[in-house]
């Protein structure tokens, strides 16, 4: 699905990371379908830990419920995490 931000960019997600993750932070979801290259990095420093570990855990990164907030945040980045 796609969702925007306050700021207009729009980002690809999943339902389940919308809702918990992204909702919680103020994004909309958008109707229409995003051209090749509209896609942007989301910034992992700005979120929670429980929300990053439920991203990592919805990508299957093995170990993500004992990693810290860096770790996490890097795991997601190798995996070309939204």
């Amino acid at each position: 699905m796609k969702i925007k931000r306050s700021d207009g960019k729009i980002f690809n997600v999943t339902e389940k990371a919308y809702t918990l993750v992204y909702k919680p932070l103020g994004f909309s979801i958008v109707n229409d379908d995003l051209e090749e290259g509209d896609h942007q990095e989301v910034n992992y420093k700005k979120m929670k830990v429980d929300q990053l570990k439920i991203l990592a855990q919805e990508k299957g990164i093995e170990g993500s419920d004992d990693m810290k907030k860096d770790e996490l945040i890097e795991a997601l980045e190798s995996e070309g995490g939204e």
